[in-house]
């Protein structure tokens, strides 16, 4: 019997953790776990994004084709789930 109620407490644990950390998606609509706000979000897209630019051969040197391609990334990204955010398209 002891060994049974330290399994429904840990059970019981676990749900509740879960349940915690589950948020409405905003594109999907659905409830999923999720491990970090938007801020850290930002935080982590701000850490790999060096690293990726390198793998990617680095930013384009036409400042005119830049341009182009920000301003239709800034389009896109009002309709995105969180408009709100400052977007950088490279």
């Amino acid at each position: 019997m002891n060994t049974h109620i330290k399994t429904v407490s840990i059970v019981i644990s676990l749900l509740v953790c879960f349940l915690t950390g589950c948020t409405t998606n905003p594109i999907t609509g659905e409830k999923q776990l999720m491990f970090f706000g938007e801020q850290q979000d930002v935080q982590i897209g701000k850490s790999y994004a060096p690293e990726i630019e390198k793998q990617m051969g680095g930013r384009i040197e036409d400042a005119e084709l830049q341009n182009y391609i920000d301003s239709v990334g800034q389009r896109i990204a009002r309709f995105s789930h969180s408009p709100n955010l400052d977007y950088h398209f490279f």
